[in-house]
């Protein structure tokens, strides 16, 4: 199980029980930048950077990965067997093309013409579909969203309709685990909210089938795609038990990610507000149980000494715990039953859309506050993948500043990013399938 904060990672290796730190420096980044994460089959760790790629085996040292070069790395997913990693660069006035490794992240090779004008946001893989891929991105002209699909893994592409043209934004929330041609879309509206659209039929066509009023920051789906959630900080959390026909409130939780594996649906909490970070919904039960607050993490990763593991996070987690334990979880109530519809506003701070000066980082933006954590969670086992960002990434209040970029790159900054401040992957044992999470996208 993979956590992503904005102070770096934590990685539990027996179901959640416990949870270690991995430092930023471990994968070769710091600052604002919030990488997408990827699990390849070995358990192996892979990041995508501002300028490039890093894996690590143990989240000890971590090596570059050559095949991509320097460019930056928008999102990564995985197929439902690992041995397949996906990577999508996002640069403006280039050629993006998709990057495929059968490998498990060791080498890449990037596939076809790639997509002229096109700054991707999101990638996603089809489960049930070894060479369906799916793209969304902003396209550099009109700066019009739109989502792309591939049926041969980016060989060629098939661009989709035009659902989102008068969306800010759009990002791949997931793909159904047993019908390829069923995509989950979710959408910034220009002023607020974000809306939610499912396309049966490979993104040529999709309908709106719900909205929220704030940031839609969880997506998940169970494996035969009959259960849907979805939710955010602002307007809690939803589910459909007709496959996204019809949603309804089944608890005002400040949702930041989903994630539904084999029963379990795992959410993100905003852990300043909430009992704790993490939190678990076992199918049919009436309540949520905590499973992680940030105090009760156990240290940094055990590592040897001359590696960044042991002789920078181990160094720095007595400052990052003392942190946590000021700042605490909320302490709300962790046993709210299911049906306990609240009304009223949560008070989850809104967005306020691109940084000043357009300082953005992607695919993820941090708040102010270092340890705070506003997020999207991926479990990186099961068959349908993210509220990636869905990364991915995009809630985010109280923003801090990123990376300046380019006048093209960043006028394609939005508020919700492929991935959030913070996914959640669960690896469990390596003869598993491990798939790539929400952000969500």
């Amino acid at each position: 199980m993979l956590l992503r904060a904005t102070f770096g990672l934590l990685v539990s290796r027996d179901a959640g029980a416990t949870f270690r730190w991995i430092c930023e420096e471990a994968l070769l980044y710091t600052g604002a930048w919030d990488p997408p994460i990827a699990l390849s089959a070995d358990g192996a760790i892979h990041a995508g950077l501002a300028d490039g790629l890093a894996q690590t085996p143990d989240g000890c040292t971590s090596t570059r990965n050559a095949s991509i070069g320097n460019l930056l790395v928008a999102d990564l997913a995985n197929s439902a067997s690992g041995e397949t990693v996906l990577a999508i660069p996002s640069v403006a006035g280039v050629v993006n093309r998709l990057y495929v490794s059968h490998d498990r992240g060791m080498t890449y090779l990037a596939g076809g013409p790639g997509l002229a004008g096109i700054l991707p946001t999101s990638v996603e893989a089809a489960a049930s579909l070894a060479t369906r891929v799916y793209v969304a991105g902003i396209e550099e002209a009109t700066r019009r969203p739109l989502v792309l699909r591939s049926d041969d893994e980016g060989a060629t592409w098939i661009r989709g309709g035009n659902a989102f043209a008068m969306q800010a934004d759009a990002y791949i929330a997931g793909v159904d685990a047993t019908r390829p041609d069923r995509v989950w879309v979710r959408a910034d509206e220009a002023l607020s909210g974000t809306s939610l659209f499912r396309s049966d039929d490979g993104a040529a066509t999709a309908t709106r089938v719900a909205m929220t009023a704030g940031p839609m920051l969880g997506f998940a789906a169970s494996d035969d795609g009959v259960h849907v959630w979805y939710g955010g900080p602002d307007d809690g959390l939803f589910r459909s038990d007709d496959g996204g026909a019809t949603f309804a409130r089944v608890s005002p939780l400040r949702v930041t990610c989903l994630r539904h594996h084999a029963g379990v649906l795992y959410l993100c909490l905003d852990w300043l507000r909430e009992a704790g970070a993490l939190a678990r919904w076992v199918d049919g039960a009436a309540s949520h149980e905590i499973v992680l607050r940030f105090a009760d993490v156990a240290g940094s990763v055990s590592c040897p000494a001359g590696t960044t593991g042991r002789d920078v996070c181990e160094a720095r987690w007595p400052t990052v715990l003392a942190t946590l334990r000021t700042r605490g979880d909320a302490g709300g109530d962790a046993s709210l039953p299911a049906d306990a519809a609240d009304t009223s506003d949560v008070g989850g701070a809104s967005d306020t859309g691109r940084a000043p000066g357009c300082r953005c980082s992607a695919p993820g933006r941090r708040p102010n506050v270092r340890v705070s954590l506003a997020a999207a969670v991926l479990l990186a086992l099961g068959s349908l993948v993210r509220g990636r960002a869905t990364r991915t990434a995009r809630r985010w209040p109280r923003e801090r500043p990123g990376p300046r970029r380019s006048p093209e790159y960043c006028r394609r900054c939005r508020r919700s990013p492929p991935r959030g401040l913070w996914h959640l992957r669960l690896a469990g044992c390596a003869a598993e399938p491990v798939r790539s999470g929400n952000h969500t996208r």
